[in-house]
Order: structure tokens, then C-alpha cells, then sequence
């Protein structure tokens, strides 16, 4: 097997310092200067695949001992950040079984809190290769192994688990990508009601592209649904489903900063209309995970912020509220748009409700974005465009949440 011999490579010194020496070089000539030597070239896959996941997997990086897959088998991996984020927000247990093992970024990471873990991953040499990582890396921890699909795992299954992990592949055999719950592998919509008869929590990751309402209506069974952001880009979207009870839906928004967490916890469906605001001394533009959990003005409410325009996300208020799960301004001067006292500033642009991208008003304005230290919002107030120069408030993320 590919993985025996991938293990039997990488134990040895030498070849571990190939890969080290080589993380910064182009893969293309080191696979064309070593066209004939099987070995090298696998070791130059292994280069590529952890070149490719640098960032995301910053540990498993500089985890010389670690084996990887290629690369097309990294690409829906969560990302160690927010893997820890998940491992976080469960409660300590038992008995976990990720029905989606892949390379087993989450399984890791979740097993901290887990005594025995059931991993089930159709891909025999992908299960094998993540095996051999997951066996050294929690040797400490009763861990089964299953190359099969979770449909067949779960119908065949007597088991009882705490939680279900469950990443459907979003791509065909072609790697091209799927839409449609339906499609997805494994199909979620079938195999819910046998997959709860087995854990009374079961968490389904998705994408961060996914209509919330939608999949609200499709998984009725949801009891939570977490949005979860890394530097205020929504990297996921789960959906918590319990057998019991029919609780009110609570939306729970994460948002991981190099300075801090925010948070945010809310109820599905508790939207009230919101009061338009005068612009005041704080200004407030909501986080990526509020925006895609579409609570902003729910957020707002609950702050008792003000809003600038019926169609702008964009909120102030008189006095500071610290805990906003977003990035807060301390304002500084309100400009007509396009007011030559603008010209040649140094200002970074944002546009929110404006016409106009940040690189046109830029251009325009002839703005001096490097260094920059301060903003110059775009928007609208009451119907009316206007430009906001303001400079940006760090608060402290001490109790930052709802």
C-alpha cells in the first residue's frame, strides 16, 4: 500500500530533511529533476500537499511526521483554528463517531473531549493514511477505524454515540462541485432520522455559501445553528440536530480575530423592526458571521444602536457598546460625498449602501490608502449619500458576546 511505504519514508531522517529543505521550492521542477526517483516523488507530493495547507494547518505543517493526502483531499478540511473553535463549544463525552473522517483536521481536534472515537471514511487509502497520523497523534484514546460510506455505517451500526460529526463532500468523482444537499455525499436529507436513532446530537457541517432559512426548512430537526468566521471571512455554517424536544432555534455566531473572539448567541426568527439613528460618535459594521446569520439588526436592538438607512448595515449609537461582534469606529468628521476636503487624505475606503466601489472613490478622491490609519466610510443616511471619516476602536474582547 501507498501509505506503508509513504510512513516507511518519512521515519527515516534524511527524507524528512528533503521536505523541510524543500517547503519553499517549486514542486514542477522538483518533480521534472527527479522524473525517475518513486520515492522523491513522493516525498515532493508530500511537499506540494503541505505547501498548499501552510496557513490553514499551521500545526500539521510543522509536523514533520505527519503523512498527507493530495491535495484535492485537503481542499474542504476545516481549518486548525476552527476546528479548535468546534472542540471548544462541545460539552465533554464519551463516544464520538465522524461519519466523514477525510483527513481528520475536526476528529483531532474534537477527540480532545471524546474517550473513544469512531472514524468512517470511504476512501481506503485516505482512511489508512489517517490512521496512521490519528493513532500517533492520540495514543492515549480508543480509536475504530471503518472504510465504508456513513450510509452503510449507519445502517449497519448498533452502537450509541454522544455526537455525530458529519462533513458531506460538496464535490463529485470529478472534483466539480455540488449545490444541492441532495447531492451531497453523504446525502444528509436520507440518513438523518437513522443517524439520530444513534446519537441524541448529531452536527452537520456546510458551506458558508448555504441560505440559512433553507436548510432551516430541510433539517427541521435543528436545534442550533453555529456560524463560524476566521479574520471575518465565514469559513462554515452547522447545523446542530437533536432527536428531542422542539426548542426554539438558537444561532450562535463566532468570529476568530488575531486579537480576540467575538461572539454572539441569538434566536432564530426574532427579528423587530429598528429604528433609523442620527450618525453619532460610534459607528458600527457588523462581523461576517452576524451578517451571514442575518441577526444584525437583532444584534443592533439588543445594543440599543440606531440605524443609518432602512437598507444599510451599518449602526450607531451615542454612547460605546464594546460588546459588538464587529469592528467599531470612533467617528471623526461627515463629508458630502465627494467633498474636495477629502482629496489626496491618507484613508482606507469602505463601501456600505453606496453606489460606488472603495477603488472608484478611491481613484477619484485620489486617497493615499498605504498607511493609512483611518476610514472613510461610504454610505447613506436617510436616503441621502454621505461620507463618514472615522478612525477604528479596539476594544478590549473581554465578555465580547450576546
Amino acid at each position: 500500500m501507498k501509505t506503508s511505504r509513504l510512513k516507511s519514508l518519512i521515519e527515516k531522517e534524511a527524507n524528512r530533511k528533503f521536505i523541510h529543505e524543500n517547503l519553499k521550492a517549486d514542486t514542477s521542477s522538483l518533480l521534472f529533476k527527479f522524473a525517475k526517483d518513486e520515492d522523491k516523488r513522493l516525498l515532493i507530493e508530500q511537499i506540494a500537499s503541505r505547501q498548499a495547507i501552510r496557513k490553514k494547518l499551521p500545526e500539521a505543517y510543522d509536523d514533520l511526521l505527519r503523512l498527507f493526502p493530495p491535495k484535492s483531499n485537503l481542499e474542504q478540511s476545516s481549518s486548525e483554528a476552527i476546528a479548535k473553535l468546534k472542540a471548544d463549544l462541545f460539552p465533554a463525552a464519551k463516544v464520538l463517531a465522524d461519519l466523514s473522517g477525510g483527513f481528520g483536521i475536526d476528529f483531532l481536534y474534537l477527540m480532545q473531549k471524546f474517550e473513544q472515537g469512531h472514524f468512517v471514511e470511504p476512501n481506503e487509502e485516505l482512511c489508512e493514511l489517517s490512521s496512521e497520523n490519528l493513532r500517533r497523534l492520540l495514543v492515549q484514546k480508543d480509536l475504530h477505524f471503518y472504510t465504508e460510506t456513513a450510509e452503510s455505517f449507519s445502517k449497519e451500526n448498533k452502537e450509541q454515540f454522544d455526537l455525530i460529526y458529519l462533513d458531506p463532500s460538496r464535490r463529485d468523482s470529478a472534483h466539480r462541485p455540488l449545490y444541492r444537499p441532495e447531492e451531497y455525499q453523504p446525502n444528509i436529507l436520507e440518513i438523518k432520522s437513522e443517524l439520530l436513532k444513534h446519537s441524541k446530537q448529531v452536527y452537520v457541517k456546510m458551506s458558508p455559501m448555504i441560505s440559512i432559512p433553507e436548510y432551516l426548512q430541510i433539517l427541521p430537526e435543528t436545534r442550533e445553528v453555529w456560524v463560524l468566521s476566521e479574520r471575518n471571512e465565514c469559513k462554515e455554517v452547522g447545523f446542530l440536530l437533536a432527536s428531542e424536544g422542539k426548542a426554539a432555534v438558537k444561532i450562535r455566531s463566532f468570529n476568530l480575530l488575531a486579537e480576540g473572539q467575538q461572539e454572539y448567541d441569538s434566536e432564530w426568527g426574532n427579528f423587530a423592526p429598528i429604528n433609523l439613528s442620527e450618525i453619532h460618535q460610534y459607528l458600527y459594521l457588523p462581523n461576517s458571521s452576524i451578517l451571514k446569520a442575518g441577526i444584525q439588526d437583532q444584534v443592533a436592538q439588543d445594543l440599543k444602536l440606531g440605524k443609518l438607512d432602512p437598507n444599510s448595515h451599518l449602526y450607531s449609537s451615542p454612547e460605546l457598546s464594546e460588546k459588538f461582534p464587529g469592528r467599531i469606529f470612533l467617528l471623526k468628521d461627515i463629508h458630502k460625498a465627494y467633498a474636495k476636503s477629502l482629496r489626496s487624505k491618507a484613508l482606507q475606503v469602505i463601501s456600505r449602501n453606496f453606489p460606488d466601489s472603495p477603488e472608484f472613490i478611491s481613484r477619484k478622491l485620489k486617497l493615499k490608502a498605504k498607511g493609512a490609519k483611518d476610514f472613510l466610510i461610504a454610505t447613506k443616511h436617510s436616503g441621502k449619500p454621505v461620507f463618514i471619516e472615522a478612525s477604528l476602536y479596539v476594544p478590549s474582547f473581554e465578555g465580547n458576546g450576546g
